[in-house]
């Protein structure tokens, strides 16, 4: 396998996360709006928002901000 390869296979890989990412914050954001918290709700949207763009800078830099509201 070349090093271009290893490199779109890995490109592949983190794609496929976000998109099981994308699924738990989708659920995180229904339950910070069930239970009023707009921070959470707001947070969770952005990065529901950035899921589906594909979006990993984003992820990347702002999931510990997310984990810690949670």
């Amino acid at each position: 396998m070349s090093v271009s390869n290893d490199l779109k296979y890995d490109a592949q890989r983190d794609l496929s996360d976000i998109g099981a990412q994308f699924i738990e914050v989708h659920a995180l954001k229904t339950v910070a709006a069930l239970i009023g918290d707009a921070n959470l709700f707001q947070l969770s949207k952005r990065h529901e928002i950035a899921g589906t763009n594909h979006d990993l800078k984003f992820i990347l830099e702002n999931v510990n901000s997310l984990l810690n509201t949670y």
